[in-house]
């Protein structure tokens, strides 16, 4: 029986991705800027809700084209996941999947 795998701290998350992720992989700074707009917006499971909106402010990307081409991305790559599809009043549920990196199995 495989043991619960518990979440590592932000801080080795966040040197994770830069250290790892970004340099092994093909992501530019835009799929970079919007998974850290997604990260800082992350509570302690890596669960952010945050719109798309809000993630065209904090990014800087000025077209939602751009934005949707980013997230693909990181989708495609299994860096982010979709917890729960948004609506017009409510933001979409977005999951910093790389949260789970280093957690050791006790």
């Amino acid at each position: 029986m495989t043991k619960e795998i518990k979440p590592v701290d932000r801080w080795g998350t966040f040197n994770y991705f830069f250290d790892k992720i970004v340099e092994q992989t093909s992501l530019g700074p835009k799929e970079v800027a919007v998974w850290l707009a997604i990260f800082r917006n992350g509570d302690s499971k890596g669960m952010a809700t945050v719109s798309k909106k809000r993630l065209l402010r904090m990014t800087g990307i000025m077209s939602k084209n751009t934005l949707n081409r980013a997230l693909a991305k990181l989708l495609e790559l299994k860096l982010i996941g979709v917890v729960e599809r948004g609506t017009n009043t409510k933001g979409k549920g977005w999951k910093c999947t790389k949260w789970w990196h280093r957690a050791k199995r006790e």
